[in-house]
């Protein structure tokens, strides 16, 4: 929050939201978290520590709530001194804020405190060729999907992150941590997640009576093999024509049917006639399903 935001007044009082009607009174920041505070149990006192920031007069304060309240609750919030009504996207002590860990601390029962920014790293030395090869095998403690290609989208924050086992994404991770390796990286050996979708927008005419429909209408491997061959057709549906950059299935995976003697592999998610109905059903968030079939879950 910053202390000087014009539209969402720090101090609280009226706001420009409400159209300038005065009888909407906003509370105080630090009211409102004490109020916020006591509904969820806890006493509403708080520590403060002081942070430094990219905005406003360059510091921030960090009101933490959690050491009177219930196991696994945690209240605190940024004071970014200064700030305006973008000090959301603040660095604090050289870092941005990274919402996953909240959510981890949460998670792992509400341990006390903030997560410190990590330090500077020091000066790299220089990298043997081929060792820019992250391990397949590691996830960080509080999700499996924390793998060394979750780590690379933002490293600056995530490469301090450690497993269950105390190892961390620094020592794992080479390729995604190590600066070296950007400018010669070496190859990953667990499959790429980068972000894919369909295009929503994108209709094509099908049948004698030139029916107009979207991706979702290609739902079976007869559909698949027949329009997927169009190359405005794969570049626009990449999920129903597993036609993602860079993403892929662990081909050698299997697993086996609810209440069925049967196993089928990650290409049975996507060729039945409701895949959606599938992917939630079996795409679980942290299963092994998940994890070894990214594209046939549309989850790359």
């Amino acid at each position: 929050m910053g202390t000087d935001d014009d539209l969402i007044p720090y101090e609280g009082g009226s706001s420009g939201v409400f159209g300038g009607d005065d009888s909407f009174q906003l509370m105080p920041a630090l009211t409102s978290m004490s109020t916020w505070a006591t509904h969820n149990g806890c006493s509403g006192s708080y520590t403060n520590s002081e942070f430094s920031s990219d905005q406003g007069d360059n510091t921030a304060t960090l009101y933490d709530y959690s050491a009177g309240c219930p196991p696994g609750v945690l209240v605190e919030h940024y004071a970014v001194n200064g700030g305006k009504h973008n000090a959301g996207g603040a660095k604090i002590d050289g870092a941005r804020i990274d919402p996953l860990d909240f959510v981890a601390r949460v998670e792992a029962g509400g341990t006390p405190g903030p997560p410190n920014p990590p330090p500077s790293p020091p000066a790299p030395s220089p990298t043997p060729p081929g060792s820019c090869i992250n391990d397949a095998s590691w996830r960080g403690k509080f999700n499996d999907l924390h793998t060394c290609d979750h780590v690379a989208r933002d490293p600056t924050i995530r490469c301090s992150w450690e497993s269950s086992d105390n190892v961390s994404a620094n020592v794992a991770c080479v390729a995604a941590c190590d600066p070296n390796c950007a400018t010669s990286p070496g190859p990953s050996s667990a499959p790429s997640t980068a972000p894919c979708s369909n295009v929503e927008s994108f209709t094509f005419l099908v049948g004698k009576k030139n029916k107009e429909v979207g991706c979702s209408w290609i739902k079976n491997g007869k559909r698949r093999g027949k329009y997927c061959t169009v190359p405005a057709v794969s570049a626009s549906c990449p999920l129903e024509c597993n036609s993602c950059p860079g993403c892929q299935d662990d081909s050698e995976f299997e697993f086996g049917l609810k209440n069925k003697n049967k196993s089928v592999t990650c290409e049975w998610i996507a060729n039945g006639k409701k895949p959606d109905k599938r992917r939630k059903q079996y795409c679980k968030d942290e299963s092994d399903i998940l994890l070894a079939c990214p594209l046939s879950c549309g989850t790359c």
